[in-house]
């Protein structure tokens, strides 16, 4: 688990438990997880469609950027929930990536 740009130890803590990524923003290399599913190929489109829907949502409801990996490039630890996945996207959505070292400045 990779999250660039935190030094939150309790999030990063909280992040350990989850499996791997699903969402990046696009100016921002942050990792976030749920439980995985194991799904048909079929399954598998069927989620991907609702995926697509759901980043297509959340970025426009936040104003956000957000970019769904293409199907062929999931591997199979990664597919969850539509609803899990939705409040991935929340969260990267919401996420302010902040150095405490620095005095809490918003990171660019």
């Amino acid at each position: 688990m990779v999250l660039a740009g935190c030094n939150d130890h309790t999030s990063l803590e909280k992040l350990r438990k989850v499996k791997e990524v699903l969402i990046a923003d696009r100016n921002q290399e942050a990792v976030l997880s749920a439980t995985p599913l194991k799904l048909t190929q079929q399954q598998k489109e069927a989620h991907y469609k609702l995926y697509e829907e759901i980043t297509k949502k959340v970025s426009s409801e936040y104003d956000k950027d957000l970019e769904l990996k293409p199907l062929e490039e999931f591997k199979p630890e990664e597919w969850v929930t539509p609803e899990d996945l939705e409040q991935l996207a929340i969260t990267m959505a919401t996420m302010e990536f902040t150095s405490k070292v620095y005095g809490g400045d918003p990171v660019d």
